[in-house]
């Protein structure tokens, strides 16, 4: 069960670090190759997991790197787990949609944590920044 919500979601730092998080790390990861071909591989299963995922936790949980992580494999292992579990479960299962899924999970399990992290510093710090940047969205207790 998700915990109610504590902090209204201030939605300009949300955006912000959502879209700055993977490319933080990518720049600070550039040389090593691998990073740029994940941020470009892996930034549409970022926002259409990671998205909902810290919608989800953001002003529900702490606002810490690890807990973040935590919460960013869980949701890829939440993709990945039954995708592989209908690609087995196929009359002829197809060997390149299991490798393929595979490689999802393998190359996500490292950088889901990791911009989930960043994402939950990048948010505090810009929610610090100013508090009164922009209007929060509170959701109502009765809703």
């Amino acid at each position: 069960m998700i915990p109610p919500l504590r902090d209204p979601i201030r939605p300009m730092p949300f955006a912000a670090a959502f879209i700055c998080a993977p490319l933080l790390v990518t720049l600070l990861t550039c040389w090593m190759i691998v990073p740029v071909v994940a941020l470009v591989f892996g930034g549409p299963v970022y926002v259409a997991v990671g998205l909902p995922v810290l919608l989800a936790i953001t002003g529900r949980v702490d606002l810490t790197f690890g807990r973040f992580a935590m919460f960013g494999l869980l949701g890829l292992f939440c993709v990945c787990l039954p995708a592989a579990v209908y690609a087995l479960m196929q009359v002829e299962p197809s060997r390149g949609t299991l490798e393929i899924i595979s490689l999802y999970a393998v190359a996500g399990s490292i950088f889901a944590p990791i911009w989930a992290g960043t994402f939950a510093w990048l948010y505090a710090a810009y929610a610090k920044l100013n508090p009164n940047l922009t209007p929060v969205i509170e959701r109502k207790a009765n809703a």
